[in-house]
């Protein structure tokens, strides 16, 4: 079972402050490849309804929803550094909050597919 919660097990040789930057990286890429994904099926949604007149209803709202999503991740860059001078508990946050990001990103993406699948 993973205990980074992203389906990959750190290596077992690995303890301590190096376990922890390990899962915080794999969070950070995860999160980074969540955000990519999120970030194009926006870009590509708000090509489609480039007009908000001709847009279907919901978009706005789930627009939003995805600002907030990539606002939180770029936050999560911003405050949880993932280097060798940070502290073991720093790490240990850094891998939390980009899990989270990760999540919101994925979660976001995933309603954009959906959203963009309704409305062809």
């Amino acid at each position: 079972m993973s205990t980074t919660g992203l389906g990959a097990e750190p290596p077992r040789r690995l303890r301590g402050k190096k376990r922890r930057a390990w899962e915080a990286r794999a969070a950070q890429e995860a999160a980074a490849e969540a955000f990519a994904r999120m970030d194009s099926a926006q870009r590509e949604l708000r090509a489609r309804f480039a007009d908000p007149a001709a847009a279907p209803s919901g978009w706005s709202e789930l627009d939003a929803d995805t600002e907030a999503a990539a606002r939180s991740y770029l936050q999560t860059q911003d405050r949880h550094p993932v280097a060798e001078e940070v502290g073991k508990s720093e790490l240990l946050a850094a891998a939390v909050a980009y899990r989270q990001a990760a999540f919101d990103c994925a979660r976001a993406a995933e309603r954009l597919a959906e959203f963009a699948r309704a409305h062809p």
